[in-house]
């Protein structure tokens, strides 16, 4: 099985120079979709390089990935 961590820093440098936080709820609420979406577009990047297909998965709204 193949497995990755993605790191993500919640800093960022704002248009006036200053450095400052996003803001994280939004974040928390979309992991399960950001998630999802970056599993698909790895396994679309293995597949294209092997010669292997995928099938599409069905999401349940709510439901954890």
């Amino acid at each position: 099985m193949l497995r990755d961590h993605l790191l993500l820093s919640v800093k960022g440098q704002r248009l006036d120079g200053k450095w400052g936080s996003i803001h994280t709820t939004a974040l928390h609420e979309n992991t399960v979709a950001a998630s999802a979406l970056y599993n698909e577009i790895v396994a679309a990047e293995v597949c294209e390089a092997l010669g292997l297909a995928t099938e599409p998965r069905t999401v349940t709204p709510g439901a954890g990935p």
